[in-house]
């Protein structure tokens, strides 16, 4: 969470007829897989949050903060209404003897949270004022990787308006490269460097290489009398070629030459070779 770092990602490409589970759940398990049975905490929105997915996390040794939708099934019913700033908690005893507890935070007067932890126990306050219980501050100084992550690759993005969606995956993937490249770098070298600097630096390095490769490309010289003008010029090579954006001039008779018509040599030089 501290450095936004992107760990894993994965594509959704549709239904899979071979999953089992909810989708949320699927998609936390799968991210998780190298991760379980090592003592790691998730924290998810309501969307993935569930008792199921709960349950498996907890029986491979790995515990779950997320706010939860009011719509679920496994929702108890509490008080119809309370204050603001009242908590209300519910547990449940899973498999294993694993403990799940439930938290209804009532925020404002018409908005209430339901959080639930298998990491947290019992109805503890961390906040005076609010009394806010200890797993919705655990859980409001925790939620925020992925949305920043999005927020710090849209700020230096690399996408440009476009039709098709593997281009729009394939830039998002150079985003969220720069951004780790980045963090990675800072990491190791210890320098503080603006994102900005660092992904433009990073992409003169890249590009350096075939500039280098293109400086040193032999190219034969005008021939005897050849004025070569840097102005746009109608290309004279083909008839009825009226590309007037070109300046380059046929190595052989110095004729103006598009790039469709572009040679080391113009094509009427090259036939006349033949």
């Amino acid at each position: 969470m501290e450095s936004k770092y992107c760990l894993a990602i994965s594509p959704y490409c549709g239904a899979d007829a071979s999953r089992v589970e909810s989708l949320g759940t699927h998609v936390v398990l799968h991210l998780m897989t190298p991760y379980l049975s090592k003592g790691y905490n998730v924290c998810c929105d309501n969307f993935f949050t569930n008792i199921v997915l709960a349950e498996k996390l907890a029986n491979n040794g790995t515990s779950i903060v997320g706010t939860v939708r009011g719509n679920r099934r496994e929702i108890p019913i509490g008080k119809a209404k309370l204050d603001i700033h009242e908590s209300e908690f519910f547990e449940t005893t899973m498999e294993k003897g694993n403990v799940a507890n439930l938290v209804r935070y009532q925020t404002k007067k018409t908005k209430s949270v339901l959080l639930l932890s298998t990491m947290h126990r019992g109805c503890a306050a961390m906040s005076k004022t609010k009394t806010k219980p200890a797993s919705i501050e655990f859980y409001n100084s925790n939620k925020c990787g992925v949305d920043l992550l999005d927020s710090m690759a849209r700020m230096h993005s690399t996408k440009s308006p476009m039709r098709r969606w593997p281009m729009a995956v394939w830039c998002n993937i150079l985003d969220l490269a720069g951004v780790n490249a980045w963090i990675l770098f800072s990491k190791e070298t210890g320098r503080k460097i603006s994102r900005w600097d660092f992904i433009h630096t990073l992409a003169l390095a890249l590009v350096n290489p075939e500039i280098e490769r293109r400086r040193q490309v032999e190219r034969p010289s005008a021939g005897p009398g050849c004025n070569v003008s840097r102005k746009r010029r109608n290309c004279a090579v083909r008839k009825g070629c009226k590309n007037n954006k070109t300046m380059e001039t046929c190595r052989k008779c110095c004729k103006a030459m598009c790039g469709r018509c572009q040679a080391l040599i113009c094509i009427d030089c090259a036939d006349d070779s033949d």
